[in-house]
């Protein structure tokens, strides 16, 4: 230090430095090697009596029990908005690899995920944001490595990831030092890539927690061992009764396995050691990682759980089958035995499968330690406290603590899910506990890491749930209650609904980010808006009306919902919904694909009691919140984007739209657009290949259809002008083609008819040769090779071209074999009904025009030395 401090001056911060909450101590712990380190803080200046009290300090700090980190204490919270990212934070995203949008769903399935650090924000929008992030992947050079790199992220492509520690390890700007401080090391600890040892979720937990932890690659070898159980296992159990059963089936049956019966049984045992082991194992890792204060004592009681309860399933199934067939099979008759077998199999898999499930259901949400209260005045309202109720413990929020004269007894007030019976009907009540600590254990959550409410706001936010009689085991206990009470989860943000208004982004990407984020349960009124998408008894609708009062627990409420079916009418649905006894669920879906809830209101006003386009509640919900956007437009040969069309001022003259028809997206060319009273309803005239009926031919046909906007759908093909007609020229080739009879399934469709009219023809010089179908007379030209009626040859006169759809052509032609000659056919085209095929030849080494009618004038009536027809056309066009 350059200034002069005095011991004066330095001793109120030893004094502070001792009393700091935990938050600051688990900084110090890792500041606390700079302290060392670094030995110019020790200025001459400063009193060595001081520097040795810093010192001591921190090393009190650094064997702190309470100071520590656990990676098991994070949560993966998905990023709603682009103002939630912070520098220092751990984010991740799902891999470039094996990741896949499931349109149908609308959601994003991926294999794994990918972690980095971000160093700093360039810049952001509301769903858009430029990072410096740096992170354990492919750099310029193609090499795996510690890397720093400028990624650009949109919330309607990427679903972006915050990991949220409960305890971290060091502070925001220290995490981004230690990834950068690995940047500079040529050879150190993350060297080398190892997609199991040093991958980068191992970097990025490493930089937060100073630890390597990778959960997916538990997660993949948790998985594998307990698929190696259930094949080596399960299959095991099943050997072994078959040949148990054939065993006692005949002597020579018997005879012949008796030496194969034991094998089933060893591998069982050997299996059953195995796994064993492996849980041993996991337990001494589990057990070390505490007592390094790597793990906090929740975790790690709540992995050992899982570990033991998984191997007790196995165990107590594989004993029991081994009962049943050493002991009860010879008693039972095969027809029975059998079933009772496959039976046992299915319930050792399910319980192996949702024991760990129903043991996480049952846990508390709080993963925090609990201190041992010695004096109720070091109660405050607000807390969370856990105390013994019907011999169970027990949490409840403290709204009033009352102290008597010895501070080890009073009273504790407090808000909770009570039961007045064992087996009675359980409601949150506020009540009082009398508290002797001289004789029972009271326990206060430590919950000063966690983003809480203050203490004012969650008292009132537990008396509003008072009399709710919604007591659920899995979802909705005491411990549950108080979690709501306290602790703001962070997973949905009411800033974040209505954010600015945006199209999809680049077109040409296919992977979109997933629609659906999540549920809630509300539990009072202000918990939801007009614009949500809410269930009550198995119906999903749209809030369209609240009452202005927000303290009530019965409110009435309007929905629009989807009523009946084909068609299906959206109908106007009040209900009365009482929260205390009443669930109603919260859907929410991410705010990047939606519109702003007022535009939800509008559109659900304006679709009541009009049919809907949609026959699933699921699909009139997407209909309602999502924004216009641009799809994939799957009509071969067409390949491009299309958007939906919200009102018929987007059509105009010239477009391919999509509409239904007899129940099949299908193209037509747009030649008039009328419209209704509103911009919603009207009438299109287009072109396209239309189905008089659904046993008739089918024929190009110009024709009205009624459109409402609100019950059907219209896409519009957006198409490159460059690569296009004029709207007018597209109009004139459609109608060229009315009345043409020519449909074919895979080669003449009305989409084939749309991309004729509307595309240009490419031509692509490094093709030999090309063919096409003759719609118009036009298209052809003298010394054109043709094909018609499986005969090919050169054209040499044109009758009645200006018909266009009728005309005569003159043709040499191939006829005869051994010895063949050159012929000159006239032929009758219909271009409503015949198909003529023309086929293109580059410029290069191929005679003009007018030269292969001259050559194939000179060949007619003549013996010609190529007896095939390619051979003579051949003969007839290539340069020699």
């Amino acid at each position: 230090m350059d200034d002069e401090v005095s011991d004066e001056e330095i001793k109120p911060f030893l004094e502070d430095l001792s009393q700091l909450p935990d938050i600051f101590r688990q900084y110090s712990i890792s500041e606390k090697s700079i302290f060392e380190k670094d030995t110019n803080w020790k200025n001459e200046n400063i009193d060595e009596n001081a520097t040795d009290k810093l010192t001591s300090t921190a090393d009190k700090l650094a064997n702190d029990d309470d100071a520590r980190s656990c990676a098991n204490c994070s949560q993966a919270i998905r990023v709603q908005v682009m103002d939630h990212l912070e520098v220092g934070q751990h984010i991740s995203c799902p891999g470039k690899l094996f990741r896949k949008y499931f349109e149908s769903m609308r959601k994003q399935i991926f294999l794994y995920q990918h972690h980095c650090i971000i160093k700093e924000i360039c810049w952001r929008e509301s769903t858009k944001a430029e990072l410096i992030v740096i992170h354990f992947a492919k750099n310029e050079d193609n090499k795996i490595k510690v890397s720093q790199e400028k990624l650009v992220f949109d919330l309607t492509l990427d679903e972006l990831y915050v990991i949220k520690y409960q305890y971290p390890g060091y502070s925001p700007a220290l995490i981004v030092q230690r990834a950068e401080s690995i940047l500079q090391q040529s050879e150190g600890l993350f060297k080398r890539y190892d997609p199991f040892l040093k991958n980068c979720e191992h970097f990025a937990r490493w930089c937060v927690i100073g630890k390597e932890r990778s959960f997916q690659v538990q997660s993949v070898c948790h998985g594998f061992v307990n698929i190696l159980n259930n094949v080596l296992g399960e299959g095991s159990k099943i050997a072994r009764f078959i040949c148990r059963l054939l065993y006692t089936s005949t002597d020579e049956v018997a005879a012949t396995i008796s030496k194969a019966i034991i094998v089933p049984m060893s591998v069982l045992g050997g299996c059953t050691i195995a796994y064993l082991i492996y849980c041993i194992i996991m337990t001494i890792y589990n057990w070390k990682c505490k007592t390094n204060k790597e793990m906090c004592h929740a975790c790690w009681k709540s992995n050992l759980l899982d570990l033991w309860l998984q191997f007790g399933v196995y165990g107590v199934t594989s004993a029991i089958t081994y009962a049943i067939v050493e002991f009860a099979l010879p008693l039972l008759i095969p027809g029975l035995a059998i079933p009772i077998q496959i039976i046992l199999v299915v319930i050792a898999t399910g319980l192996a499968l949702v024991v760990p499930k129903i043991r996480k259901a049952l846990s508390s949400p709080f993963k925090c330690d609990m201190k041992v209260i010695e004096n109720l005045s070091e109660l405050q309202a607000g807390d969370v406290v856990s105390l013994k109720y019907y011999g169970l413990d027990h949490l409840v929020i403290v709204s009033c603590v009352t102290q008597e004269c010895d501070p080890k007894r009073g009273q504790i007030l407090g808000i909770h899910y009570s039961c007045k019976k064992v087996f009675g009907k359980k409601e949150v009540a506020e009540e009082y506990f009398p508290v002797d600590l001289a004789e029972q254990k009271v326990r206060c959550l430590q919950l000063n890491l966690l983003d809480t409410f203050s203490a004012e706001e969650t008292v009132n936010r537990a008396k509003s749930r008072v009399g709710e009689k919604k007591w659920q085991l899995f979802s909705n206990r005491s411990d549950h209650f108080c979690y709501w009470a306290k602790v703001k989860t962070g997973l949905f943000s009411k800033n974040a609904e209505d954010i600015a208004d945006c199209k999809y982004g680049n077109e040409k990407f296919e992977i979109r980010s997933s629609l659906y984020a999540g549920k809630m349960d509300v539990y009072f009124i202000g918990e939801i808006e007009p614009g949500d998408v809410v269930e009550y008894r198995r119906d999903k609708g749209i809030v369209i009306h609240l009452p202005d009062i927000k303290q009530t627990k019965t409110v009435e409420m309007e929905l629009a919902v989807l009523r009946e079916a084909f068609p299906c009418y959206v109908r106007r649905d009040s209900c009365s919904i009482d929260l205390s006894k009443d669930r109603l669920i919260v859907h929410k879906y991410h705010p990047s694909h939606c519109v702003s809830k007022q535009d939800r209101v509008e559109r659900a006003l304006y679709a009541i009691d009009k049919i809907s386009k949609r026959w699933t509640q699921t699909g009139f919900i997407e209909d309602i919140i999502l924004k216009p956007r641009i799809s994939k437009a799957y009509f071969a040969p067409f390949e491009c984007n299309m958007t939906e069309t919200e009102n018929l001022l987007d059509v105009k003259i010239g477009d391919i739209v999509s509409l239904t028809y007899y129940g099949i997206d299908h193209l037509v060319i747009v030649t008039e657009v009328q419209l209704d009273d509103d911009i919603k309803h009207g009438k299109i005239r287009c072109i396209h290949y239309s189905l008089p009926g659904l046993l008739k031919t089918r024929v190009v046909a110009e024709e009205y259809f009624s459109l409402d906007l609100t019950s059907s759908y219209v896409r519009r093909l957006q198409l490159d002008k460059d690569s296009t007609f004029s709207p007018e020229e597209v109009v004139r080739r459609a109608r060229s083609r009315v009345g043409e009879r020519k449909w074919r399934m895979s080669s003449n469709r009305s989409n084939h008819l749309c991309y004729w009219a509307k595309m240009k023809p490419v031509e692509e010089n490094n093709i030999l040769c090309t063919e096409a179908v003759v719609h118009l007379s036009d298209e052809i030209q003298l010394g054109d090779v043709v094909k018609y009626r499986s005969e090919k040859g050169i054209v040499v006169k044109l009758v009645d071209v200006n018909a266009m759809r009728e005309f005569d052509i003159d043709v040499v032609v191939l006829r005869g074999r051994f010895p063949s000659y050159g012929r000159c056919v006239t032929y009758r085209i219909d271009l409503n009904k015949d198909d003529i095929v023309i086929y293109k030849y580059p410029s290069e080494g191929y005679f003009r025009m007018e030269k292969r009618v001259k050559r194939a004038l000179d060949l007619k009536d003549k013996e010609c030395k190529r007896w095939n027809q390619n051979g003579f056309i051949e003969n007839i066009i290539r340069l020699p």
